[in-house]
């Protein structure tokens, strides 16, 4: 799309409001996964144990999908429409992207949090990054980091 007007066009779109509706319908199961069975254990949540520190924030993880196959495991961000591998979740994790989608749902959740006044401030994307990292210490400390959402992939289920 090269200018405005063409934009404007694509957003008012059937094809557009279609995907941006089907994007905050959140997780879900699709025909290749099945939820694991209560008390599976996320391999997300090992490797935050083992290489993240205790005072990193690491939130919103009720908005991702470890999606665990023969293959290894994937994660799906629900907040971000992120697909990562286990080499790139945790660097994921501590995106400012991220983080501000996170606290973005939130508000919109209804948890009060600063994200739209840090995002009109005039000032630098470092700057903000740490109130950004601020604001979610909070949310953090109140809501937890939330709970990884298990899937199998029905393959390996049914072996």
């Amino acid at each position: 799309m090269n200018n405005f007007a063409m934009w404007e066009s694509h957003a008012r779109g059937k094809k557009h409001a279609k995907n941006k509706k089907k994007a905050e319908e959140g997780a879900r199961t699709n025909d290749n996964f099945i939820e694991a069975p209560q008390g599976t254990i996320s391999h997300l949540e090992k490797l935050i144990n083992e290489q993240c520190d205790p005072n990193d924030i690491i939130i919103g993880l009720n908005f991702i999908r470890e999606n665990q196959g023969d293959n290894g495991y994937l994660y799906n961000c629900f907040l971000c429409g992120s697909v990562c591998t286990t080499i790139d979740i945790i660097d994921h994790l501590h995106l400012k992207k991220h983080k501000t989608k996170y606290l973005e749902k939130m508000l919109s959740d209804g948890h009060q949090n600063a994200i739209n006044e840090i995002n009109s401030l005039s000032i630098g994307e470092s700057a903000k990054e740490g109130l950004i990292d601020s604001e979610c210490g909070m949310m953090l400390k109140e809501h937890g980091r939330g709970k990884v959402v298990i899937a199998l992939t029905k393959r390996n289920f049914l072996m």
